[in-house]
C-alpha cells in the first residue's frame, strides 16, 4: 500500500464498520485526491521541520527514513 493510499484510508477512517474496498471506485478517486492535497499543502518543510531533519539526521547516522519520519512527527508537534 502506498503512502497515499495510507493517506487515504486514514481519511475515512478504515475500519471494519467501513472498509476501503466498501467504496465505490469514486469515492476512492475523492479519498485519494484529498489525500493528495494534504500531502501537497505540507509537501513544503516549515523552519522546525527543517531543523528536525538536520538534528535527526545527525543523531540517526543519516538514515533517511528517520529523518522523514523525525519531520513529519515534528509537523504534528510530537516532538520534545
Amino acid at each position: 500500500m502506498t503512502p497515499l493510499e495510507r493517506a487515504a484510508r486514514a481519511l475515512v477512517g478504515d475500519h471494519p464498520a467501513r472498509p476501503w474496498e466498501s467504496l465505490s471506485p469514486d469515492a476512492q478517486a475523492r479519498w485519494m485526491g484529498a489525500a493528495r492535497a494534504v500531502l501537497q499543502a505540507i509537501r513544503e518543510p516549515d523552519v522546525v521541520m527543517i531543523d528536525e531533519a538536520y538534528a535527526s539526521y545527525d543523531a540517526n547516522g543519516g538514515s533517511l527514513r528517520d529523518v522523514f519520519m523525525d519531520m513529519i512527527d515534528a509537523a504534528l508537534g510530537e516532538t520534545e
